[in-house]
């Protein structure tokens, strides 16, 4: 009945704060996902489980979109075919049309799915075909989006928490 989850297994160490530690970090960003990086330990190394070096990222909403936007225009600026151009606008307009970033946010998924149909309309016709760079920019864009912009994850935080 409560708000999170938590994974843990009954081979797993965690320091006697874990919890309290990554509940604060999602309060204190309101985050919804919270992850942690895990050391392994086998049975000749003394576990030492122990909270120091902390660091924490929170990706924004509005820092997701700038990424995002970023990777349009540089797809854009390197297309010579005046229809993949054509569809990398439609795609930064239906992302960038309206105002509350929350809202641009949930366009992006749709927006970059719509975007590879076109380009591989595009490649199929042999209109247009991506260079090297270019699939690496949609490789980005497609990473980007399968990482942040699932649905229901509004902010995604990444908090390191153990060290050997």
């Amino acid at each position: 009945s409560g708000n999170y989850v938590c994974f843990i297994d009954s081979d797993d160490f965690i320091h006697e704060n874990y919890i309290s530690f990554m509940y604060d970090k999602i309060i204190k960003n309101d985050a919804d996902i919270c992850y942690c990086k895990s050391t392994k330990f086998t049975d000749d190394v003394q576990i030492k489980n122990e909270i120091e070096n902390e660091k924490t990222v929170v990706i924004e909403k509005e820092e997701a979109i700038k990424q995002v936007n970023d990777l349009l225009q540089q797809l854009y600026e390197s297309l010579d075919n005046t229809k993949a151009k054509e569809a990398v606008q439609l795609t930064y307009n239906q992302i960038n049309r309206p105002y509350k970033p929350s809202q641009k946010y949930k366009e992006i998924p749709e927006a970059i799915d719509l975007l590879k149909k076109d380009f591989s309309k595009l490649s199929l016709s042999k209109e247009n075909r991506l260079t090297r760079s270019q699939e690496e920019i949609m490789y980005k864009l497609t990473k980007l989006t399968r990482q942040i912009f699932q649905k229901g994850f509004d902010r995604i935080m990444y908090a390191n928490i153990w060290f050997s």
